[in-house]
């Protein structure tokens, strides 16, 4: 499981940073990779302590399960920013 999330994890930020390179305008890529990459270090800030607790309180499957569904929102929103810029 450790090296599946690692590797979803890792793939999802090389995706995210060619996703911003390929679809923001060069006078951009500055604010908006420092965005990117505020909010790459607060999900690994906090990811873990949450992780660990949510552990420590319901067990390894609610640990598993809260990543899973971190995992779906993600794609969630991916899907929905994808069909945003579509309309756009």
């Amino acid at each position: 499981g450790t090296v599946l999330a690692g590797g979803s994890m890792l793939a999802w930020h090389a995706v995210a940073w060619l996703a911003l390179l390929n679809t923001v305008d060069a006078a951009a890529v500055g604010r908006s990779t420092g965005k990117v990459q505020l909010g790459n270090s607060i999900g690994f800030a906090i990811g873990p302590p949450v992780t660990g607790l949510t552990v420590d309180a319901a067990g390894y499957p609610a640990g598993w399960a809260l990543v899973a569904g971190v995992f779906v929102l993600a794609v969630l929103l991916t899907l929905a920013w994808r069909r945003r810029d579509a309309r756009l």
